[in-house]
């Protein structure tokens, strides 16, 4: 598993985006998916430590903290996570996919919308390489801006989607 969710019981499920310890250090969990739950801040210097260690392991945007008021919460939680995080064992794309990604200067979100997308492609018969390494070929990379690499980001997106 490359992601980290903790989870307690709560009457109402909240996600919690930040976790403060009592002397005022934060941590921020970063949400990438849609969800129906509230989020909040939370101060708890046990929580504070165990989040902080989990954000250095597996990063901010693969890390989940909530207060969960029954299983259906929690299994939705996981699913989201599995969706966006799924170590798929088919064809390797990921030396591809770092490598763009850092040409491009992608968010976090926009790299995992990339993944999506390179797999989509892969799946309806084509291979990554054979759309990407024109890109490479014909813009000037690595971007120097996250602007210009939004840009192409969108061009191949457009490409793949139609």
């Amino acid at each position: 598993m490359n992601y980290y969710i903790h989870t307690f019981k709560s009457e109402k499920t909240i996600i919690y985006n930040k976790i403060s310890s009592t002397n005022g250090d934060s941590v921020y969990p970063d949400v990438l998916f849609s969800h129906p739950f509230s989020e909040a801040e939370i101060i708890d210097d046990i929580l504070y430590e165990t989040v902080k260690n989990a954000i250095e392991e597996y990063g901010s945007s693969n890390v989940i903290i909530a207060a969960a008021a029954n299983e259906n919460d929690i299994n939705l939680l996981k699913s989201r996570m599995d969706f966006l995080y799924h170590e798929d064992d088919k064809t390797d794309d990921s030396e591809l996919i770092e490598k763009m990604s850092n040409y491009l200067k992608l968010t976090e979100s926009m790299k995992i919308n990339f993944i999506k997308l390179l797999s989509y492609y892969r799946e309806t018969g084509n291979d990554p390489a054979d759309l990407i390494i024109p890109f490479i070929d014909e813009y000037a990379l690595p971007v120097t801006n996250k602007n210009e690499g939004k840009k192409i980001y969108e061009l191949i997106r457009k490409k793949i989607l139609g």
